[in-house]
């Protein structure tokens, strides 16, 4: 061979490893937890502590899960009492994924509900609310 074609069949081996390599590795941020799959299903354990992890390009996907504590808030609604009094009732919940494969799609082998998700508080707050047209 000579060396013309030498260097550049090296330059295209060389080119093709900074692709395959580049997506071989991913980063997992403090707040983030990660599940791996393959062809769809999960593989290994998931990770859950911050810093550079390897898979194989092309086969395996990340996917990234919120670890810190999640909140929703729900409307607000005014509703009328048995003694025509008027309370207002806040919804809200808080929640954190005890497991990251209990709230993945990718995981989800049936549509019964995953015991993996920790409630930390849900409440429903009513504040009580003179009616405007009471008579007292």
């Amino acid at each position: 061979m000579n060396p013309k074609s030498l260097s550049g069949l090296l330059l295209a081996a060389a080119v093709l490893l900074l692709i395959a390599g580049s997506g071989a590795f991913f980063t997992v941020a403090e707040t983030e937890q990660v599940i791996i799959t393959q062809f769809g299903k999960p593989v290994g354990e998931p990770i859950t502590h911050a810093g550079l992890h390897f898979k194989m390009p092309l086969i395996q996907e990340v996917h990234t899960f919120d670890k810190r504590v999640l909140e929703w808030d729900g409307p607000v609604a005014e509703m009328p009492t048995k003694d025509k009094l008027y309370i207002v009732v806040d919804t809200f919940g808080r929640w954190r994924s005890a497991t990251p494969c209990s709230s993945s799609s990718a995981c989800a082998t049936s549509a019964a509900p995953s015991p993996g998700l920790t409630i930390s508080s849900a409440a429903k707050r009513a504040t009580p609310w003179p009616a405007m047209n009471s008579s007292r």
